[in-house]
């Protein structure tokens, strides 16, 4: 006979790892070269991540067009345009400005390309803040990806590099020609770090973009969030909690955390 307070039978969701302990702050700079290779959306985890492990963050973002970081995180994020100079003395500004607290910026496309000509300010900026600039390249399953990597360089030592496999069409093979490439061999041969995001189901990234009541809901508060399908909630949990073993792996591979 079955207690009240069983719970065989039921759907048991994952446990979260232990927190983290927060061994630098960091600049976190999202890039990709051209748009629609998801840069906003994991800039997005990553605020899930740092939220989800109650470590302090503030965002810019860079996109004057569409402010994907703002719209879903207002009260924490400033918006500006990083496709010129004046956008870079705002991120700048924030660098200086925020203490005890990391920042994530998600650059627009072509944004990256700047980060070069910007890096002496913000090298400046960083040590005197004692932050790490960390670049997030986010990688799409085309041959552009990896020759826009290649072409742009290291803008920061390998070890503070990150590329992000973004794979949201959830193939096998995405990304069968980087792994392939000398580019790729020499970049984790010098301390970089790769990364892996799976898809997560069409039908909760829709709900999301155009649901009913328009809501622009972070992703933590959608997963406590009632009106909420139950179908949304649980896939969502699902694939947020294998997005944070990843970045928490992450993290660890940078040096950034404990």
């Amino acid at each position: 006979m079955s207690d009240g307070n069983s719970n065989q039978g039921r759907a048991q969701l994952p446990v979260n790892p232990p927190s983290i302990e927060l061994v630098i702050l960091a600049a976190i700079f999202f890039d990709g070269i051209k748009g629609g290779v998801g840069k906003s959306w994991v800039a997005r985890l990553f605020a899930y991540f740092l939220q989800l492990e109650m470590v302090q963050w503030a965002g810019v973002d860079g996109d004057p067009n569409n402010p994907h970081l703002f719209r879903f995180h207002p009260s924490n994020t400033t918006q500006t345009d990083a496709t010129n100079d004046t956008g870079f003395d705002v991120v700048l500004d924030a660098m200086g400005g925020q203490r005890a607290t990391s920042l994530l910026v998600d650059l627009p496309a072509g944004a990256g390309a700047r980060l070069g000509s910007q890096m002496p300010a913000l090298r400046a900026a960083a040590s005197a803040e004692n932050m790490r600039l960390i670049r997030v390249f986010v990688m799409e399953p085309t041959y552009d990806s990896p020759n826009q990597f290649k072409a742009t360089g290291l803008v920061v030592d390998a070890q503070d590099t990150l590329v992000v496999l973004n794979n949201r069409f959830g193939r096998s093979d995405a990304f069968d020609f980087w792994r392939g490439t000398e580019t790729r061999a020499e970049f984790l041969k010098s301390g970089g770090t790769e990364a892996n995001i799976g898809k997560l189901d069409d039908k909760v990234v829709s709900y999301f973009e155009v649901n009913p009541m328009n809501l622009k809901l972070s992703f933590l508060d959608a997963l406590s969030n009632s009106d909420v399908p139950g179908r949304v909630r649980f896939r969502l949990t699902v694939y947020l909690w294998e997005v944070a073993t990843e970045l928490r792996r992450v993290f660890k591979a940078l040096e950034l955390i404990r």
